[in-house]
């Protein structure tokens, strides 16, 4: 099991592969559990983390079901063809059968998990003293055997399911058969050889000790809880650098700690939902300083007591309607105009209307207090509300991106305002501080518990590519 781990972990990245180990046998195995790769290393007594392993598994097996489905993917090797997202995932335990004496309850999931995880990436590898400790309804799920030093041949035919008249040499350590496809004797190579005056355990620590991975490059590790983050850690994440020019770091998830990103292309008008004091300032400031950082001209709208205005990335910020009105008539209406004949030339000529926004600079106008913004809007002293209401209605893929954050009391007070109505109904956003079910903008799989559930500030709900929420933790921002 060494080698196998060994030869993973040296050949593959921790974004190609994720590794569990359950060591119920020598404990030589945690001198692994410092790898990047390595989501944890158990023993006996671990209840909790053995749990935790076997509710990744499950729900991970459960999500990638659901989105081979959606994509019309039927397994994981046509999945990596076209996607890098998606590691392999291994589960080692080193002797089965003390693990199952220990843990008989999670027997029926594995049962489940050797009929159907490989198809999704999951792969289980089990050791044990011969194939009569696994029970057929799981040992019939296994196709790959490899057997080592068994007592007589009809052991090593079981092991590797074929028929042979091989017979290895049993004096020698690691010498055995597999099929490769016929049944061959072959020999276990070791993983490292031992540095002069030094154990493997020792040798092995030496040569990872150089092994590290760069911030959210590494599986999380089992145990760990995610309880912030802040917006620096998340921008020296390897995988928020390599986001796209027009993608944005969101936050992670609290599951497992991936990254939740938008495509900013994909967008229009997004709300950033929650109550007071839920962190959907503090959000807004985050997308706002990604944006202008990838380019983009940032206007924004809010109160005159507002804390965004001082961070000093705005090319303009208004408080009211006569701000808000020269800001329309200066930027807004020539650029929607201008863009409109681009964006209608290339639908009529059946083009791709973000290549042919290419020669465009995106525009990110950033709206902290929609009940003042609607009010502005319809002041009857300015008269911009019939531009804003198309705008709103018909202006997605000028790239041109709305960010707003948006109370419960907000939503309700201005429904009655043409403007408020067309933004909501393009449902799109992340809710923040819990009690999802006070909002009426967003609509979000998740069950009856978590809609009424409270969570802390920066923490909330955004939708999965499946539709269902996801528990994300938003990165906190200091000026």
């Amino acid at each position: 099991m060494q080698t196998l781990i060994f030869g993973a972990v040296t050949r593959y990245t921790p974004a190609e592969v994720n590794i569990y180990i359950a060591d119920f046998s020598s404990r030589t195995m945690a001198v692994f559990g410092n790898l990047p790769h390595v989501g944890g290393v158990l023993f006996d007594g671990d209840d909790d983390r053995i749990g935790e392993v076997f509710e990744l598994l499950q729900k991970t097996l459960a999500r990638r079901k659901s989105e081979f489905s959606e994509q019309g993917i039927g397994s994981f090797r046509e999945y990596v063809t076209q996607k890098n997202d998606c590691p392999a995932i291994l589960f080692f335990i080193d002797n089965y059968v003390a693990f199952i004496e220990s843990y008989e309850q999670h027997e029926d999931a594995l049962t489940g998990l050797s009929r159907e995880a490989s198809s999704y990436g999951i792969y289980l590898v089990l050791s044990m003293n011969n194939s009569g400790e696994l029970r057929s309804r799981i040992r019939q799920n296994f196709t790959t055997g490899i057997a080592l030093q068994m007592p007589d041949k009809f052991e090593y035919e079981a092991v590797i399911g074929d028929r042979t008249e091989i017979i290895p040499e049993g004096r020698t350590p690691g010498r055995g058969l597999i099929k490769a496809p016929l049944p061959v004797e072959f020999q276990t190579a070791l993983c490292l050889r031992e540095e002069p005056g030094m154990s493997l355990a020792q040798s092995l620590r030496r040569h990872f000790a150089a092994m590290t991975s760069a911030p959210g490059e590494g599986v999380k590790k089992l145990g760990d809880t995610l309880h912030s983050i802040g917006f620096d850690e998340m921008m020296a994440r390897g995988d928020v650098k390599a986001l796209n020019a027009d993608m944005l770091a969101l936050g992670l998830t609290t599951e497992d700690g991936k990254l939740v990103t938008i495509a900013l292309d994909e967008e229009f008008c997004y709300t950033v939902s929650g109550s007071g004091q839920t962190g959907k300032t503090n959000l807004l400031a985050s997308i706002a300083r990604q944006a202008k950082e990838k380019g983009a001209e940032l206007y924004l709208f809010d109160n005159a007591d507002g804390e965004l205005e001082a961070w000093g990335i705005f090319d303009a910020a208004v408080t009211d309607a006569t701000g808000l009105f020269e800001l329309m008539e200066r930027v807004m209406v020539p650029e929607f105009s201008e863009r409109n004949a681009t964006v209608n030339d290339a639908r009529d000529a059946g083009q791709s209307v973000v290549d042919s926004m290419m020669g465009y600079r995106r525009i990110v106008f950033i709206i902290n207090d929609m009940s003042a913004f609607i009010r502005a809007v319809y002041s009857p002293d300015m008269d911009m509300s019939g531009f804003v209401e198309v705008a709103l209605e018909k202006g997605r893929e000028h790239k041109i991106q709305f960010f707003a954050a948006v109370t419960p009391d907000d939503y309700a007070d201005m429904a009655r305002y043409a403007a408020m109505r067309i933004w909501a109904n393009w449902a799109r956003g992340l809710h923040l501080g819990g009690m999802f079910d006070q909002q009426g903008i967003l609509r979000f799989e998740m069950s009856a518990a978590d809609s009424v559930r409270q969570l802390p500030p920066g923490v909330g709900y955004a939708c999965g590519s499946d539709g269902k929420a996801v528990k994300v933790i938003t990165p906190k921002i200091d000026r």
